[in-house]
């Protein structure tokens, strides 16, 4: 297994619990600011003629799902470690 980056503010945590032999995973959402489509601006028709659920939905594309991301990771981990 390797990384692309270190969370320093885990790393020590990590450091201990190994050295008392605790099983431990530790993950780190990172994410990336950069707009690679920005969307409609303010002017724009969709915008000024949605209401409050256009506008949700349009905020809402291309966002992450965080509680999908973690629900997987503790299902893949319980299904390695045999845990339920």
């Amino acid at each position: 297994m390797g990384a692309d980056l270190v969370g320093m503010s885990t790393v020590p945590e990590i450091v201990v619990a190994r050295h008392c032999d605790i099983k431990i995973v530790a993950f780190s959402l990172v994410t990336n600011l950069s707009v690679l489509d920005a969307g409609p601006k303010g002017d724009d028709p969709q915008v000024q003629l949605g209401g409050h659920g256009t506008l949700s939905k349009i905020i809402g594309e291309g966002r992450a799902n965080h509680k999908l991301l973690v629900s997987i990771l503790i299902k893949n981990l319980s299904d390695a470690q045999g845990i339920r």
